[in-house]
């Protein structure tokens, strides 16, 4: 586990200092996520370097203290009792608990967002499928569907924006991503290099997408309204 943080750190720390808003945003991403799997990996592989030698030394045995000595049975019992307690497992049961926990809520949430679209007005596109509920608070998209807020009157300039930006996010396949860094977040939660890398991948997923509706033509003081 601590290597785990050492190595997401590190990398984080690089992308932070020499590759944030400095490099495309596509690369920017893919290094975010390539980041998050070598942490991982990177811990499991063993590389001897250096072939491990074992030196004997000879330490001379000085005189015997004064006092009297406890019996073995005295010093050997507190020891045994401490080490009793299965440190080990418990803090085994923990990680599987929290993970599991994350895990589930990342399952309830794509099982909610199945039953928001089977809920929804359809409408289906060539490269992405519409769905209107009244219940979609604020747009997204997931996979290869558009989420919007049904409306009696939507305005037609915001409403295409709105989709140019959500159709961009399907185009490269930022659901996809957002799903693999899910689930190594649940199951390395102990690290927060994970927590802090899921927030810029999404802010440069949000960057762009943006950028791609830019150059589709739209009027930067609209869309930035």
């Amino acid at each position: 586990m601590l290597e785990v943080i050492v190595c997401s750190g590190l990398l984080l720390a690089f992308y932070q200092f020499l590759l944030a808003r400095k490099v495309p945003y596509r690369a920017a991403r893919h290094f975010l996520l390539a980041s998050a799997l070598l942490s991982v990996l990177i811990p499991l592989l063993r590389l001897p370097i250096l072939p491990a030698e074992t030196v004997y030394l000879q330490i001379p045995v000085g005189a015997e203290p004064t006092g009297a000595i406890a019996p073995a049975e005295e010093v050997a019992a507190p020891v045994a009792a401490a080490a009793a307690f299965p440190w080990q497992g418990v803090l085994a049961a923990l990680y599987g608990a929290v993970a599991l926990l994350l895990l589930a809520v990342l399952v309830r949430n794509l099982v909610r967002i199945r039953r928001l679209r089977q809920a929804s007005r359809l409408t289906p596109l060539r490269d992405y499928t519409l769905a209107e509920h009244p219940r979609v608070q604020s747009p997204f998209s997931f996979w290869r569907t558009i989420f919007l807020r049904q409306e009696e009157r939507p305005d037609a300039g915001q409403r295409a924006m709105i989709v140019a930006h959500e159709a961009a996010h399907i185009r490269h396949r930022h659901s996809r991503d957002k799903v693999a860094l899910g689930v190594l977040k649940a199951l390395c939660w102990f690290n927060p290099f994970f927590w802090m890398m899921e927030r810029m991948l999404s802010e440069v997923q949000e960057y762009e997408a943006d950028e791609d509706v830019l150059r589709a033509g739209y009027s930067v003081d609209n869309y930035r309204h």
